[in-house]
């Protein structure tokens, strides 16, 4: 028997549903307070799929289409730290620009924050 499993995104669980009031569903997994950005290749432009950040103490790492995303309690300001060498995507990778904290906003207000790396 083999089994398969795919996915574009990382979650952190646990995972809770929740009903608003039109009675979709939706979930929360950590927070009201939204971090996100997008990790590009300097050289082209592309997105970068697998690259690893650590915001604050949590490791996340980019989708399919670049992005990373995380939720926190607190509207306090993280750090940014890019980890190239814990990249998923193939490759030796540096960093090339990289905000070094960030301010969580709320979901829906959040600005998305850009990291710049290539190849080489």
């Amino acid at each position: 028997m083999k089994w398969t499993a795919y996915g574009t995104d990382y979650q952190k669980g646990p995972l809770n549903i929740q009903s608003n009031t039109s009675g979709h569903q939706f979930h929360n997994t950590g927070g009201k307070y939204v971090i996100t950005g997008i990790v590009k290749n300097n050289r082209d432009g592309t997105v970068v799929e697998g690259a690893a950040v650590q915001i604050g103490k949590e490791t996340v790492f980019s989708n399919a289409s670049g992005v990373v995303f995380t939720r926190t309690k607190k509207a306090v300001a993280a750090t940014i730290r890019v980890s190239p060498d814990d990249f998923v995507t193939p490759g030796k990778w540096r960093v090339v620009g990289s905000p070094e904290t960030i301010q969580p906003a709320l979901d829906g207000q959040a600005s998305t924050f850009t990291i710049l790396v290539e190849m080489f």
